[in-house]
C-alpha cells in the first residue's frame, strides 16, 4: 500500500507520485479512524497505536538512509593535491595594454 524508496536512488516511481500516494492513504485512514473513534473504541486505539509505530520505523529509516547517504557522498573524503599557484599572473587592473591590444600578437 505504502511504497518507501531510499534517498539518493534513482530507480522508482516519481516522487510527486509518491507524495501524493501517501496523502490519499494518510486521507483514507484519517477517514477510518474517525469511523472507528466513534464506533469501536478498541479498534481505534489498536489501529492507532499500529500507524504511530509505523510512522516512527518511517522515520528512523528515512533519517538513517539520509545520513548513510551524506556520509558516502560528503566532500569531506575528497582529496585535494596542493596546486602551486604562479605569482607572475597580471591581475586586471594592472595590464599595461589597452583591452583592444590583449590577446593579439603586436
Amino acid at each position: 500500500l505504502l511504497v518507501e524508496r531510499k534517498v539518493g536512488s534513482d530507480d522508482g516511481p516519481n516522487e510527486n507520485a509518491l507524495k501524493e500516494r501517501r496523502r490519499r492513504v494518510t486521507e483514507s485512514l484519517s477517514r477510518v479512524l474517525r469511523y472507528l473513534e466513534k464506533n469501536d473504541k478498541n479498534g481505534y486505539v489498536d489501529l492507532k497505536n499500529q500507524w504511530d509505530e509505523a510512522e516512527k520505523r518511517r522515520q528512523l529509516m528515512f533519517a538513517d538512509n539520509v545520513s548513510a547517504y551524506a556520509s558516502k557522498d560528503s566532500s569531506d573524503f575528497i582529496s585535494l593535491p596542493d596546486i602551486p599557484l604562479p605569482s607572475d599572473i597580471p591581475l586586471p587592473g594592472e595590464l599595461d595594454q589597452p583591452r583592444s591590444q590583449i590577446g593579439r600578437a603586436v
